[in-house]
């Protein structure tokens, strides 16, 4: 993954509206230059209970299976970092790692040799947020000489060139993942993605991503709910409108001299699907 900068500050109740405006409106701009604090951050060295216990955390934060590591990825996709507590910053360093090294832990090897674990919190973040807007774009156009024009879906090429160690304690074989984290990542985000292809999705009105549950099309209730309302107004406005070319074609009527005049079919509407 290519070194980036993280994102600008802003106040978080403003952090997801942006994201989606970002998408929505393909307003990708050069962020601004983080502080070291914001990109970066230190663990300690993991040694005994403190690293079980904090490990054992940030795996009930993420979930063990491949749908709940989904939805904890695009959550931290959306995430604003400038947002964080220094509490909440520790938890997602945490999760960041967990994350990574995926979910078995009982041939798991951490020895870092007394070395504090260091994790390129915005450099993830941003390589991330940056490969899901891209998938966002859809269909694009691409020019193949001068006069002819196709359509192709748009790609996030995901180069993880990460390398494996194993080592034998005498008993087992053991996974030493420590190291750089940032290509562990990678591969663990392109695994819990394929794994989740057929459920993911964006939302058809903001553009959220989203893994959907059952017959799920909307990313939230609340745009499920402001389709649904557009869609009924949009009715209302048609049922009105036919009301009118109704009213006059009984008055033409009326002007022939035609008594009996037909009543109006009630037009049926179809329902609205998601939610």
């Amino acid at each position: 993954m290519a070194a980036k900068a993280g994102r600008s500050e802003i106040s978080a109740d403003d952090a997801w509206g942006l994201y989606v405006d970002d998408v929505v409106h393909d307003r990708i701009h050069e962020p601004d230059p983080p502080d070291a604090q914001e990109s970066y951050y230190e663990l300690p060295p993991p040694t005994g209970e403190h690293f079980r216990r904090n490990f054992e955390l940030a795996l009930k934060r993420i979930g063990r299976k491949d749908e709940d590591r989904a939805h904890w990825l695009l959550r931290f996709a959306a995430q604003d970092l400038a947002s964080l507590s220094e509490a909440q910053r520790v938890d997602l360093t945490w999760d960041i790692v967990r994350f990574a090294i995926g979910p078995p832990t009982r041939v798991l090897k951490l020895d870092t040799g007394g070395h504090s674990i260091g994790v390129a919190i915005g450099e993830i973040h941003q390589w991330l947020g940056d490969g899901i807007r891209t998938l966002s774009n859809g269909m694009v156009r691409k020019e193949h000489g001068r006069h002819f024009v196709e359509e192709e879906p748009s790609s996030w090429h995901i180069d993880a060139g990460v390398s494996y160690r194993l080592s034998w304690d005498g008993q087992r074989l053991l996974d030493e993942p420590l190291g750089d984290l940032r290509p562990r990542f990678a591969a663990e985000a392109y695994r819990v993605l394929i794994a989740a292809a057929s459920r993911f999705k964006f939302c058809p009105r903001c553009r959220t991503p989203f893994i959907a549950r059952g017959r799920q099309h909307f990313c939230s209730p609340r745009c499920s709910q402001a389709v649904r309302t557009q869609r009924y107004r949009a009715a209302q406005h048609s049922d009105k409108a036919s009301q009118a070319r109704h009213e006059a074609y009984e008055r033409s009527l009326t002007r022939q001299g035609i008594i009996r005049i037909p009543k109006r079919r009630k037009r049926r509407r179809a329902r609205s699907a998601g939610r």
